[in-house]
């Protein structure tokens, strides 16, 4: 699967992390559910030495730290 055709990194970077990624608009339901689509919000926010880790399993620890205090919030769900 060409990544190219999913996603668009954002070249006018003026804060936040180097792998931005740009939202396409949509119209249809069927992209607009898609995990790519839902995840770059959450994505875009990530601080840069998160994104930025040497490893996968880096990354998976520092997301958790960071991620943690909101893990039982119960306010996106209402």
């Amino acid at each position: 699967m060409d990544i190219d055709k999913l996603l668009t990194f954002n070249d006018n970077i003026t804060r936040g992390h180097i792998y931005q990624i740009v939202k396409v608009l949509c119209n249809k339901s069927l992209r607009l559910n898609s995990f790519p689509h839902r995840c770059i919000n959450d994505w875009n926010k990530l601080p840069e030495d998160i994104v930025l880790s040497d490893s996968i399993n880096i990354f998976k620890s520092k997301l958790d730290k960071l991620w943690y205090p909101e893990r039982f919030s119960l306010e996106e769900m209402y």
